[in-house]
C-alpha cells in the first residue's frame, strides 16, 4: 500500500516538474522568437506575439507607428541587442487564461545623432538614474550608450502551454496595465 502510494505521489511530482519545465520551455522559445522580431525590426510579426488585448486599448495601428518612429528617428539609433529571461514566477490563473510574470534582461544600444558630445556625461547621469549607474556605459568613441535593463513582461496563454502572448511592463504605463489585467495579477507585477 505504502509503495503505491509512494509510486503515485513520485509520478505527480514528475509530471508537475515537466509541466513546469514545458511551459517555461515554451514561453522562453516563443518570447526569443519575439524579441528576435523586434531586433530585426519586423515589428508586424512580433506583434503577432503580444496579446491582442493590449490592442482594444492601444490601437495596433498606434504602436506601429510609434515603435517605427523610434526605430527611424533621425535624432537617435536605436537598438534591441539581446534578451534573456532571468527568473518565472509561478503561474496564475484568473478567469480561465494563464499568466506567468518573468523578469528579463534587456540589453539596448542607444547614440543621440545630434548631440554636442559636451552633453554625453549628462545624458549618461539621465540614463544612470533610470536604469542605475552599474547598467550604463557609454562607448565615447561610437557614441552609443549600452543599457542593461532588468524588465517585467506577462507570458498569456488560454491553456497554460502553448500559444504565449507577451505584455511587457512599464511603470509609467501603470493605467493600461489596470485596464488590461486582472487585480491578483496586477498585485504581483507592481
Amino acid at each position: 500500500m505504502m509503495k503505491k502510494l509512494f509510486l503515485t505521489l513520485s509520478l505527480l511530482l514528475l509530471i508537475n516538474v515537466a509541466f513546469s519545465q514545458t511551459y517555461r520551455e515554451n514561453i522562453n522559445t516563443s518570447f526569443k522568437v519575439y524579441c528576435d522580431l523586434m531586433r530585426e525590426g519586423q515589428l508586424e510579426k512580433a506583434f503577432d506575439y503580444v496579446h491582442p488585448d493590449l490592442f482594444t486599448i492601444v490601437p495596433k495601428a498606434d504602436m506601429l507607428k510609434m515603435f517605427n518612429t523610434l526605430f527611424n528617428s533621425g535624432e537617435f539609433t536605436f537598438k534591441f541587442l539581446d534578451f534573456s529571461i532571468k527568473k518565472f514566477n509561478e503561474p496564475l490563473i484568473v478567469e480561465g487564461k494563464h499568466y506567468v510574470v518573468f523578469k528579463y534582461n534587456s540589453n539596448i544600444a542607444m547614440k543621440f545623432n545630434q548631440m554636442d558630445s559636451t552633453k554625453y556625461d549628462l545624458m549618461k547621469v539621465g540614463l544612470a538614474n533610470k536604469f542605475g549607474s552599474e547598467n550604463v556605459t557609454l562607448d565615447k568613441a561610437s557614441g552609443f550608450f549600452k543599457i542593461n535593463a532588468e524588465k517585467k513582461s506577462i507570458a498569456i496563454s488560454t491553456n497554460g502551454a502553448t500559444d504565449w502572448k507577451f505584455v511587457n511592463i512599464e511603470p509609467e504605463q501603470r493605467i493600461i496595465m489596470e485596464k488590461l489585467l486582472p487585480k491578483a495579477v496586477r498585485d504581483e507585477v507592481f
